[in-house]
């Protein structure tokens, strides 16, 4: 009897903390709240639970190369150079890259990479992250590199249309047993309010989630499984079937 009432609590608690997870994250969501955060007194435009997500993925691919859409301010590109230093040392600073997009201006992230000595393992491209010029870019990085590590963490446009475009365009640099990281997959999750709130040009039926789910449904997608164990260990995400793993 006290087995199955521990189990059933158990279950309760579970469901609990998945809706109080959800409420959460859409409050924090309303309130912009990872607008007014800052790493290293960079703006970051990340949750530090999912700063944390983060890491954990770069320490389970152990990546020496990281591409990523959506610089803003160059906060999320320092913590990912911090993470890949402290992961192989300084020793090692050679062995990994960091390519990164932004459609807006770079010049304030260029500054703060290289105001923090990261300027030699970081490229930056100013332009549409789905392009053939990024993904050439990428290619020719990728080509000169030994037997290269590759993560994708995806962070611009949260559109359905441009999350699929994006994946199609770049997944298939991602090395097996790496991931493709899509980032406010979870927006479905938000309530009609707060789309009403903080009108953008994605929606609660069309995101970066429902984005991600068509590339997984495309012929693209076949070499890709969603790993949900970050995630649902995790909680408190902005991650939902966010996460891709290259089989």
């Amino acid at each position: 009897m006290v087995r199955i009432f521990e189990a059933l609590l158990k279950r309760v608690d579970s469901i609990r903390l998945t809706l109080l997870s959800r409420s959460l994250i859409n409050l924090l969501s309303r309130r912009d709240y990872a607008h007014n955060l800052f790493w290293f007194d960079a703006k970051i435009f990340q949750t530090p639970t999912d700063l944390f997500l983060y890491q954990q993925l770069i320490y389970d691919t152990r990546p020496t190369i990281i591409i990523e859409t959506g610089v803003a301010k160059g906060g999320s590109v320092l913590f990912a150079c911090q993470m890949l230093d402290l992961l192989y040392g300084a020793s090692e600073r050679k062995k990994w890259y960091v390519i990164c997009c932004d459609i807006n201006s770079i010049a304030e992230a260029q500054l703060l990479i290289h105001r923090h000595g990261y300027l030699e393992n970081v490229t930056f491209f100013q332009g549409d992250s789905s392009s053939i010029g990024f993904s050439n870019l990428i290619a020719t990085i990728v080509q000169q590199k030994d037997a290269p590590i590759v993560l994708l963490s995806l962070d611009s446009n949260h559109t359905e249309e441009h999350v699929y475009a994006e994946l199609v365009s770049l997944a298939r640099f991602v090395s097996p047993k790496s991931y493709a990281i899509v980032w406010d997959s979870r927006i479905g999750d938000l309530t009609t309010l707060t789309h009403f709130l903080r009108p953008r040009d994605w929606s609660k039926k069309r995101h970066a989630g429902t984005g991600a789910k068509l590339f997984m449904a495309s012929e693209y997608g076949r070499t890709f499984t969603y790993n949900k164990s970050f995630e649902n260990n995790l909680l408190l995400t902005g991650v939902k079937n966010g996460v891709l793993q290259r089989n």
